[in-house]
């Protein structure tokens, strides 16, 4: 299991996309159901989205160079997959934590989420369903770093 500690971290975080003009901003918490996902799920005609980065791998500090090269490798992925990755950020309510670039994709399922994280070494995702309640799915066991 990760340290709990840094499963905080992931829980006292902001996961924010600016949305678009047929839907607002929209701002996801962990376990906290957010109706505003209605409209975006209409707009996209689907019942679920994955909030989903590719920096700083098993959440260790990288370049912002390194951070963006993986960035628009991940968005091209999604891109070729058809899906819209809506821009997006991991924005941490605690102090000594910066935003993370983020992509909101919706429409992508669970499994996909997660495989997906695993690809670029991510320790979590945060996915939501048809109950508007984003959670968090923790992908890897053991300590980081």
């Amino acid at each position: 299991m990760l340290p709990e500690p840094l499963l905080q971290a992931y829980r006292d975080t902001d996961y924010w996309c600016a949305g678009l003009d047929d839907c607002g901003p929209v701002s996801l918490r962990v376990d906290i159901p957010q109706p505003a996902l209605n409209t975006l799920f209409a707009l996209f005609r689907c019942n679920s989205a994955a909030f989903i980065t590719a920096c700083n791998p098993l959440s260790r500090a990288i370049s912002d160079t390194e951070n963006a090269l993986r960035q628009e490798r991940l968005l091209g992925e999604l891109k070729q997959k058809g899906y819209t990755a809506l821009r997006a950020e991991g924005r941490p309510l605690r102090p000594g934590w910066n935003a993370e670039p983020s992509f909101l994709v919706p429409g992508m399922p669970l499994e996909e989420a997660c495989e997906t994280g695993r690809r670029y070494q991510q320790n979590a995702i945060v996915w939501v369903g048809e109950d508007l309640t984003p959670r968090l799915f923790v992908l890897r066991d053991g300590a980081t770093g």
